[in-house]
């Protein structure tokens, strides 16, 4: 790299912590093309990372109580990538369950049914990357409206509806 390359680079670091969670991220960029944000929106820390012409990743960091799980859902424009941090979760894919635990990656395809829950006795943190970013607007206009799952279910589903979001069914555990 020359050094007229090195002078437009950036080196972004962000401190901060997540409900006790220490979060550092030092990257280089190049000036002007890769930013990195950061804004609170449902328990979550959005990281992004976008380019002069489309979000490309949002960067949520959840916290989720013991048995909690979202109905089952598709999202027919982001992939979902989750990152087990602490606790045990159980995931359901396109019929077939599998548990993950603390290291474990679950990778979800734009257009794949799925949900989860929280098997532990604990509560279970993780990191989930959307890829591409814009589904965190779904988060911010439910706190926004005050929506509650299950109780609010028909708001949620017309918000979802304006995220490319489909509720499919019923979160794991729930027999209707």
């Amino acid at each position: 790299m020359s050094g007229a390359q090195k002078t437009k680079l950036k080196r972004l670091q962000f401190d901060n912590s997540f409900q006790g969670i220490p979060c550092r991220a030092w990257r280089f960029f190049r000036a002007g093309i890769v930013e990195i944000l950061a804004r609170w929106s449902h328990r979550a820390a959005v990281f992004s990372l976008p380019t002069r012409k489309i979000d490309a990743i949002k960067l949520l960091p959840f916290e989720d109580e013991r048995l909690y799980g979202p109905p089952r859902h598709i999202h027919n424009k982001e992939d979902e990538t989750f990152y087990i941090l602490s606790g045990e979760i159980e995931f359901w894919m396109a019929g077939k369950t599998r548990m993950a635990g603390p290291g474990d990656t679950v990778f979800v395809p734009r257009g794949t049914e799925h949900t989860f829950r929280v098997a532990g006795n604990l509560p279970a943190r993780m990191l989930t990357m959307m890829t591409p970013g814009g589904f965190e607007g779904f988060f911010a206009e439910m706190e926004k409206n005050g929506c509650r799952i299950p109780e609010d279910m028909e708001q949620v589903m017309e918000i979802g509806a304006h995220f490319n979001l489909t509720f499919t069914g019923p979160p794991l555990g729930v027999v209707i």
